[in-house]
């Protein structure tokens, strides 16, 4: 598993949610898959027994960002008013690391907010 943080694109609405992937995200995905190679290398596994499964998300980091109106009721006003969110989609961006410390934070916090 690689961890990189992607560029800030993409939208939501209607009931679908659209998040392409850059011309610089392809890049550092690539540049990414060549230094792990190169690490297996390295280790003693051949090139040719390696493979790669699937390119997917794992935090959605700065999906529905806190800013300065939100960040003291933890509640978008994009949301209905009984749904938080407690998660890495708060976070002001992607972080390229996991973020589970931060995300355990934020979910406490928002929990004792709406407690």
């Amino acid at each position: 598993m690689t961890h990189g943080a992607d560029e800030p694109v993409g939208k939501a609405g209607g009931g679908r949610v659209s998040k392409p992937l850059t011309g610089r995200d392809t890049a550092r995905l690539a540049e990414a898959a060549e230094l792990c190679r190169e690490v297996f290398a390295r280790l003693g596994v051949r090139r040719d027994g390696l493979f790669f499964g699937t390119l997917n998300a794992g935090h959605l980091g700065g999906s529905l960002p806190l800013g300065p109106e939100t960040a003291r009721s933890l509640h978008d006003p994009r949301l209905p008013g009984n749904l938080y969110v407690a998660d890495a989609t708060l976070l002001p961006n992607a972080l390229g690391a996991p973020p589970i410390l931060t995300i355990m934070a934020l979910a406490r916090k928002v929990t004792r907010a709406c407690s």
